[in-house]
């Protein structure tokens, strides 16, 4: 009987071991399992706050209005340039081709004035530039004439870069995140066209206000982009000059910007200086950081204009001032345009303002 009792102890032992095995195996599975909802749960959040940050489903309002800005500021910039076009991107200008040439860091920098060869060229090329410009503040076939805008720009800047500065840059960046936007479907020609075509065929139609997640990704990439600029403008001002409070005063004293009345008037006045100077530091520091709460993004709105309409007519810095300002307005929110509407039409008597119209 003893081996019968020896057997049946191995077979329990098996048994036993079994048992634990199979425990730990569903333990295992259980962890792994709970792991996976975790993670899956992680990857969910982390999902609905990049829709959130990006995809928001918002109204084109706020690019229409960048859009007439900065096609207003283009049209108006190249035709006061047209008596001068030979004489800045021109071959027998200040820049020759050749030398032009050398400056360009990629063959990917072009330009269609490296490809033309008699005067005639540049004008119609500057007559169908501004006629672009004109059709794209005015948002006649916009999904076309954009491109045709942003083409003449880059073309601009390549010929000579001696002439541009900061501001072209700025306004590079702003366009080129126009052209991917869905722009035209508000405040333009080409919505009242699209508006009467639907009430051709009923009158008694009515087109909803354009909105899409594609558009409120632009926005946000265009607010990115002017939260991102005022930030390292700030991180700059590192020098004494900033931080002993007399910045102001330097940039006043400049060939460039001299002016002997607001200097004397400062001169009797320093503590002015000092105000502006740290105040201009304290706008661009906290811009990128109260700029996107509700509470604060109507104060911080208002100084940034603010400071650069100082820019406007202190330092006359029509161009910078009044595209930056255009940037700006990628903050503003369609309510903020419905209420101004509501407004109007009471104080108007019936008049509306739409930002879809």
């Amino acid at each position: 009987m003893r081996p019968i009792v020896i057997v049946q102890d191995r077979h329990q032992g098996r048994c036993d071991s079994a048992f634990v095995v199979a425990g730990m195996e569903g333990r295992t599975r259980s962890a792994l399992e709970a792991l996976a909802r975790h993670l899956r749960a992680a990857l969910a959040a982390v999902g609905r706050a990049w829709s959130q940050l990006w995809f928001q489903e918002s109204s084109t309002a706020p690019l229409e209005i960048v859009r007439i800005g900065i096609g207003g500021a283009l049209f108006c910039h190249f035709a006061l340039a047209t008596p001068y076009l030979l004489q800045f991107w021109g071959d027998t200008g200040w820049m020759p081709r050749d030398d032009a040439l050398q400056y360009l860091s990629s063959a990917w920098q072009q330009s269609a004035f490296f490809y033309f060869s008699a005067p005639w060229q540049w004008y119609v090329f500057q007559a169908v530039f501004l006629f672009c410009c004109a059709a794209f503040t005015l948002g006649w076939r916009t999904t076309y004439v954009k491109w045709f805008v942003l083409a003449g720009q880059i073309s601009f800047f390549n010929r000579n870069l001696a002439v541009p500065y900061g501001v072209d840059i700025v306004l590079d960046c702003l366009l080129y995140i126009l052209c991917f936007a869905p722009i035209g479907r508000a405040m333009s020609l080409d919505r009242l066209r699209a508006v009467r075509a639907a009430k051709r065929d009923d009158p008694a139609a009515t087109l909803p206000p354009y909105s899409s997640a594609w558009a409120g990704a632009c926005i946000r990439l265009m607010q990115i982009q002017m939260a991102v600029l005022f930030l390292y403008s700030a991180l700059s001002k590192r020098g004494d000059d900033w931080w002993n409070g007399d910045a102001v005063w330097y940039v006043l004293t400049t060939n460039e910007f001299y002016n002997p009345t607001l200097l004397d008037l400062l001169a009797r006045h320093y503590w002015l200086v000092n105000a502006a100077t740290y105040a201009t530091i304290l706008i661009e520091v906290a811009y990128p950081f109260l700029i996107w709460q509700r509470r604060t993004r109507p104060y911080m709105l208002a100084a940034a204009v603010f400071l650069h309409l100082q820019f406007f007519f202190l330092l006359k810095l029509y161009y910078f001032s009044f595209v930056m300002i255009m940037g700006h307005m990628s903050f503003i929110r369609p309510e903020w345009l419905h209420w101004l509407g509501v407004w109007w039409k009471r104080k108007g008597g019936g008049a509306q303002i739409s930002v879809s119209a």
